[in-house]
């Protein structure tokens, strides 16, 4: 009897050594009733995170600058008597600031910004230059790096001056709506060029200074070059 129990625990026991081997094995695979909702708390808390940087990365504040060509000569040097020794009223340099919002899984976009644009003449007679300040709201088309859309922009105050021997003459005008058509290429997340054209038209004031009555309308239309930095 003894020997025959000898031999059953001789024959079993190359099995309970293997499992004593493999268990931990076993164990070191299966997940734990306890980890498991540690691990999913985990990977939930790194996507929020990730959601909520996306998110504010999709609304960044930016600045804003860029050179325009066109419009009419905004009046006539009273020494010269000529409209070309004016200044034209949609040509000059603007600079200024605003925000993009990236809209989530959409590829829309909008932008606001609002700025000073200026241009000015010099001549041997005297000096010109008109003054603005656009509020522009765009809504753009986002495809690849690139960008395309419009908008609307409102122009505050417009003024010209012109400086000649015999003193500045004044020419304010009305605040103006106009609108823009803009496309822009993507260089990476913080350098952005683009190209617009602004259709917006200007209304004089009365000046009893330059004996207008008011009302004379100025094409200031223009094509312009912009460059966009984000932070």
């Amino acid at each position: 009897m003894i020997t025959m129990l000898i031999r059953a625990l001789r024959a079993i026991a190359p099995i309970i050594i293997a499992s004593s081997y493999c268990n931990p094995l076993i164990a070191s695979d299966s997940p734990s009733p306890f980890s498991g909702g540690v691990e999913e708390r985990s990977e939930r808390d790194v996507n929020d995170g990730k959601e909520e940087e996306n998110k504010i990365d999709s609304l960044r504040p930016m600045l804003m600058g860029g050179v325009s060509i066109g419009g009419e000569y905004v009046g006539d040097l009273d020494s010269v008597n000529t409209d070309e020794d004016t200044v034209k009223s949609g040509g000059g340099w603007f600079f200024g600031g605003g925000f993009r919002y990236e809209f989530p899984d959409e590829n829309l976009a909008f932008q606001s910004s609002f700025s000073i644009h200026y241009n000015s003449n010099d001549n041997k007679d005297g000096r010109s230059r008109i003054s603005r300040f656009p509020l522009d709201f765009l809504l753009l088309y986002n495809f690849k790096n690139q960008s395309i859309g419009g908008g609307l922009t409102y122009h505050l105050s417009p003024e010209a001056k012109i400086d000649t021997q015999n003193g500045t003459s004044t020419r304010k005008m009305e605040d103006a709506m106009g609108f823009i058509v803009e496309y822009n290429y993507r260089f990476n997340e913080s350098y952005i060029i683009g190209a617009r054209i602004t259709n917006i038209e200007y209304q004089t004031k009365e000046s009893r200074e330059l004996g207008d009555v008011g009302g004379e309308k100025l094409d200031a239309s223009h094509f312009s070059m912009t460059a966009y930095y984000f932070y």
